[in-house]
Parts: C-alpha cells; structure tokens; sequence
C-alpha cells in the first residue's frame, strides 16, 4: 500500500470514529419522520377559474344539471362527479359551488378523500357552516343531529368531493 493511501485510510478511520459517536450519542438511527396529511385537494380549491383551461364547458354542463327546471326548485338533487384521479374533479366543483354559493342561504365545501375521517367531515361542514357549538366534544351521532336541526327548511348547497 502506498503512503499515500495510507494516510487516506487512516484519516478516514479517523474521522469516521467521532461521526459515529455522535450518532449513537444522539440515536439518530432511531429517529423517524414525522407522517403528515396534507390533503392533495388542497391546492385545487385556491386555483382561480380563469386559470384553467378547458373548465367552462363542463362547469356550464354541470350548473345546467344542478339547476334545470324551475331555477334553483326546493327539490333535492345530487350530481356526482366522477373519474380518475388528477381530471379535476375537485376543482371542477370548487368552482360550480363559487358561481352557485351566492343563491344559497348556507353553504359549505369540504373535500373528502378516499379515506376520509368521518368526524372531521361533519367538524368541517360544520365549521363552514358557522354553526354555534363545539365540534370538539361531540360525536358523530351528535354531530349529525346538530347538522340536520341547523340545515331543516333552508336552501343549502354542500359540496364534498372525493
């Protein structure tokens, strides 16, 4: 072996020796990363309208399906919108829910993923609806109940979107 590489082996072993001290001295082989649930819909509901192409026509589509008849009747629909992931589904009705909102007496837009935390459903429509009681503490049942009291007899348009 050469002297060279020698003092490179050397000067490996010793730097490698206080580097691996501190990692058992500070367990950073134990430490895990922190799972976060950022909800991808998240970034679709802040897009402007104008910004996105091609959505007028089945926005149109879709506020026609909503609303023929006698516009906006006190008969329930239900639209569903469908496809695979990544279509715009959730930003097609963020932005009908925007243009109909305003023909509502109350209205709330909480998207929904495939594995969705039921209770944090009924906290956000809550929530969006300014209802006057603490989410926290109730349950679903509970929630629920509180839900179909506030929203009997108005005209409401909630939106959750898979």
């Amino acid at each position: 072996m050469s002297p060279r590489l020698r003092l490179v082996t050397r000067s490996a072993k010793i730097s490698r020796t206080p580097r691996a001290e501190r990692r058992e001295r500070y367990k950073v082989d134990t430490i895990t990363p922190a799972k976060t649930s950022v909800d991808p819909h998240i970034t679709s509901m802040y897009t402007k309208t104008a910004d996105l192409v091609g959505i007028v026509e089945a926005m149109e589509e879709l506020i026609t399906m909503m609303t023929k008849g006698d516009d906006m009747s006190t008969q329930q629909r239900i639209v569903s919108v469908v496809g695979f992931g990544g279509l715009g589904k959730t930003t097609l009705a963020k932005a009908v829910y925007d243009k109909l909102k305003g023909k509502f007496d109350c209205t709330a837009f909480v998207p929904v993923g495939r594995n969705s935390n039921l209770k944090k459903v009924f906290k956000d429509i809550s929530i969006d609806l300014h209802m006057n009681f603490n989410v926290e503490i109730l349950d679903e049942r509970q929630l629920i109940d509180n839900l179909r009291e506030f929203l009997e007899n108005k005209r409401c348009v909630p939106s959750a979107t898979k």
